[in-house]
C-alpha cells in the first residue's frame, strides 16, 4: 500500500542541495593540503625549476584529485571518519586518562 502525501506537506528539493561540496572538482581538504605541500616545495627549492616543479606537481595533483572526486566526491571524508573506528575493541572508560579527572 503506497501512502499518499498531501501537496502542502511537499517542497521541490533542488538538484544542488544533493550535489557533494566540491571545490574545483576536487575535495576542498585534499586540494589545500596539495597547494600548502606545493607552496613548501616552490619555497623550499627557490630556482625557477624548484618553483616550475611545484607548479607542474599542482597541476598533476589536482587533476588525479578530479579523477578521484568523479568516482567518489566523499572519498576522503569518509576515510577520515574511518579512522576514528580503528580500534580493536570498545571499552566502557576511555584509553587515556586525563590528568583532572585522575584525582
Amino acid at each position: 500500500m503506497e501512502i499518499q502525501i498531501p501537496a502542502q506537506f511537499c517542497a521541490p528539493i533542488r538538484q544542488s542541495a544533493n550535489r557533494p561540496h566540491l571545490l574545483v572538482g576536487c575535495e576542498p581538504t585534499a586540494l589545500m593540503l596539495a597547494l600548502v605541500l606545493c607552496i613548501v616545495i616552490g619555497y623550499s627549492v627557490p630556482t625557477l625549476y624548484g618553483i616550475g616543479g611545484a607548479i607542474l606537481l599542482f597541476l598533476l595533483l589536482r587533476q588525479l584529485l578530479q579523477e578521484m572526486a568523479q568516482k567518489d566526491p566523499h572519498l576522503i571524508a569518509v576515510h577520515h571518519e574511518s579512522q576514528r573506528y580503528r580500534q580493536g575493541f570498545w571499552t566502557a572508560k576511555p584509553s587515556r586518562v586525563y590528568w583532572w579527572r585522575a584525582r
